[in-house]
């Protein structure tokens, strides 16, 4: 079967070690499958659904792809592994800080549901994932919500997200 050629849009957070150089590595190790790579700006937010004294570097990317939504997750979970990243939730199911988290936010107007949930579950939840989202393609629409990035983004308050880069 013939996939064609779609959008991936993914958000990539931090918050230990040198945030930038994280995201900076992987963004470089995303081009080298990636060749049309588009980013946003970097923006800064305090941790989601748990508490941390480590805030957040998240930034928002796309890049056309033709391959599977589990073949997409590989490439990127490879990414997190060499990055030495930690598991992103505890023993007991809470979020944990990490180096290096990359979530496919959504792959074209696909759902998928395998070992990935594709649109992520949480995106209009989440404005460190929404607004990097609204610089790179403000009028892709949620094909199970029916509304755009920007809707989305407007139901959402900026409190506490600062541009960083």
């Amino acid at each position: 079967m013939q996939v064609r050629l779609r959008t991936v849009a993914i958000n990539i957070g931090t918050n230990l070690g040198d945030r930038r150089a994280n995201i900076e590595f992987a963004l470089a190790r995303i081009a080298r499958f990636a060749s049309d790579l588009q980013t946003s700006h970097i923006y800064e937010s305090e941790s989601w659904g748990y508490t941390s004294c480590n805030p957040y570097y998240n930034i928002g990317a796309t890049f056309s792809s033709d391959e599977s939504p589990h073949d997409i997750y590989e490439r990127l979970h490879a990414i997190e592994c060499e990055a030495q990243s930690t598991v992103h939730r505890n023993a007991d199911g809470t979020y944990a800080d990490r180096r290096l988290d990359i979530d496919i936010i959504y792959i074209g107007n696909e759902i998928y549901n395998g070992e990935i949930i594709i649109p992520h579950p949480r995106m209009h939840l989440r404005n460190f994932v929404l607004l990097p989202l609204l610089e790179l393609t403000p009028d892709w629409r949620h094909p199970l919500v029916g509304k755009t990035i920007r809707q989305l983004a407007s139901l959402l308050e900026e409190e506490g997200l600062e541009v960083r880069g």
